[in-house]
C-alpha cells in the first residue's frame, strides 16, 4: 500500500497568529520544494490528541516528515514530548520557530527550521529509527486491530488486549511498525480497505 496524506481529516486545534505566518510561509515553502504538504490533520486513531493533531505534515518519496510549529510566545518545553510522539511514525521531524531553536537542548535528529521573512533550515533532520512498540497499538481503533490480525474474529467477543496480544503473537515486531503507519494514514473508507 502507498501512503498519502491527501485524504487526511482536518484537525479542529487552532492556532495563535504568529503561529499561522510560520505555517503559511512553510507550506509556500515546502510546496515548492516538491512535497505534498497537509496542515492541521488528526490521524486515524482512537484517542489522544497529541498524536491525532499535527501542524505541518509532509510526503515525499513515501517518507512522512512532521513539523511542530512554535512561536517564540508559546513554551517550548510541550515539543519534548510531541517529538517522542512523532518518532511512532515520522521518518523526519523538524521544530519551526521564529526563536533561534538552538539554544534550546532539543534531540540531535530533530531538523531545526528558523522562520522570519524567508525559511531557513538550520539544522537537517536525521531520519528516525520508528519505535513503535506492541502497546502502542492501544491508541488504534479495535476494527483497524482486527484488520491488520487479519482473522476472521468476532470483535465482540474478543477485547482489544485480547487482539493486540494475538498480533504480538502472530507478527513480527519489524512488521508491526509498518502497520501502525498504514492505519495512521488511512482514508477511514472501512468498507475498501486494503490494510
Amino acid at each position: 500500500m502507498r501512503l498519502s496524506i491527501s485524504s487526511l481529516d482536518k484537525s479542529p486545534k487552532l492556532n495563535g497568529k504568529y503561529e499561522t505566518l510560520i505555517i503559511n510561509q512553510l507550506i509556500d515553502y515546502f510546496n515548492n520544494n516538491d512535497y505534498e504538504v497537509q496542515s492541521h490533520i488528526s490521524l486515524n486513531i482512537a484517542w489522544g490528541s497529541v498524536l491525532s493533531e499535527i501542524d505541518l505534515i509532509l510526503f515525499k518519496n513515501n517518507d512522512i516528515t512532521v513539523v511542530e510549529v512554535k512561536s517564540k510566545n508559546d513554551k517550548i518545553t510541550s515539543v519534548y514530548k510531541q517529538i517522542e510522539t512523532y518518532k511512532k511514525f515520522a521518518d523526519f521531524i523538524f521544530i519551526a520557530s521564529n526563536d533561534m531553536l538552538y539554544k534550546y537542548n532539543l534531540n540531535k535528529d530533530v531538523g531545526l527550521i528558523y522562520v522570519n521573512d524567508e525559511v531557513n533550515i538550520i539544522r537537517k533532520a536525521s531520519r528516525i529509527n520508528n519505535l513503535v512498540y506492541y502497546n502502542d497499538l492501544k491508541t488504534l481503533k479495535k476494527k483497524c486491530l482486527l484488520k491488520i490480525l487479519d482473522d476472521n474474529i468476532s470483535i465482540k467477543k474478543h477485547s482489544k488486549e485480547d487482539i493486540i496480544n494475538l498480533i504480538k503473537y502472530k507478527i513480527q515486531h519489524s512488521e508491526v511498525h509498518n502497520e501502525f503507519k498504514k492505519v495512521l494514514f488511512c482514508d477511514k473508507k472501512c468498507e475498501l480497505c486494503t490494510i
